[in-house]
């Protein structure tokens, strides 16, 4: 549990070594914890510098601009964690929910798509993919998601077959 004492001691920390990028990491989550999210912002920016090359803190910092509704700028921080990481499985799964939030369902079942070939047990992007497949029209190959995803767990998933797959 982050604590004011907490985020006094990483401060100390990285006042006594400004490049202790876990000391940023780590008070930066929990900034995000507690809904300070400029000051999350602000700490997995610092750790962009720090970790130049890193693909991390640009997912960390799009997670955070997602709260705040920069959706544009969160797909910015995705797009550059991809990148840097292009094999980053987590990065296309939110960039495929950004997308699939702006109703631009082919980017979203593009990334969901990436997300799959990258980790294909995320249940998560089987069944986003699927309901982005229905907003296009690919209701034979929705419901081929949307059954993986229920196999594999997602709960969510049973609903919206019983919706969408009849």
């Amino acid at each position: 549990m982050h604590d004011a004492a907490a985020d006094e001691d990483y401060t100390k920390a990285i006042e006594l070594n400004p490049q202790y990028g876990e000391a940023y990491y780590t008070r930066g989550h929990a900034r995000k914890i507690k809904g300070d999210f400029n000051g999350a912002i602000s700490d997995f920016t610092m750790l962009m510098e720090i970790r130049q090359g890193d693909a991390l803190p640009f997912f960390d910092r799009a997670e955070v601009k997602t709260y705040k509704k920069d959706i544009e700028g969160a797909i910015l921080d995705l797009s550059r964690a991809i990148e840097l990481d292009s094999t980053f499985s987590l990065a296309y799964l939110e960039l495929g929910r950004a997308k699939y939030n702006q109703a631009n369902y082919e980017s979203a079942i593009e990334n969901f798509s990436k997300c799959i070939k990258y980790n294909p047990e995320d249940s998560e992007a089987f069944y986003n993919r699927g309901l982005a497949k229905i907003k296009v029209g690919m209701k034979t190959e929705a419901c081929d998601d949307l059954t993986r995803a229920d196999e594999m767990g997602f709960a969510q998933a049973a609903e919206a077959k019983k919706l969408n797959c009849k």
